[in-house]
């Protein structure tokens, strides 16, 4: 018993310290496209661990993450359909709190999408000087 007590406790350290990283390449992301791709990896991860703790809501959250991720990396489709799909989910099992994050989640992958990042701009100018 002890042992799964201690197991619960640092997979839960684990996935704060997750979280406080992947938190950060999130933001940096809208600046250069390799934190979002670091940021991503770092969604998988914690995805990992949610399933190993049994938590749905944080492997809902987890997710989301990862459609953030691509929405930075333009890819708004999968990003769109990650959400529909946890935002379904969450309507299923009545989670709230679930319900609100995908409202921000898609908030923000509609202002990327109409507003790009710094770092897609600075990607889409890099392809074009390639080009000509």
């Amino acid at each position: 018993m002890l042992y799964l007590s201690m197991k619960y406790l640092e997979l839960e350290r684990l996935m704060w310290n997750l979280s406080t990283l992947g938190g950060a390449c999130s933001a940096m992301a809208d600046y250069d496209m390799t934190f979002a791709k670091r940021a991503d990896m770092i969604s998988q991860k914690q995805m990992k661990i949610a399933a190993e703790l049994e938590d749905r809501t944080l492997l809902a959250r987890c997710h989301l993450y990862i459609a953030l991720s691509a929405a930075q990396q333009a890819d708004f489709s999968s990003a769109k359909r990650i959400v529909r799909v946890i935002y379904l989910w969450s309507l299923h099992t009545q989670n709230e709190f679930i319900q609100a994050c995908c409202r921000g989640v898609r908030a923000k992958i509609k202002c990327i999408e109409l507003f790009g990042t710094k770092a897609l701009r600075n990607e889409s100018r890099h392809v074009v000087e390639i080009e000509n």
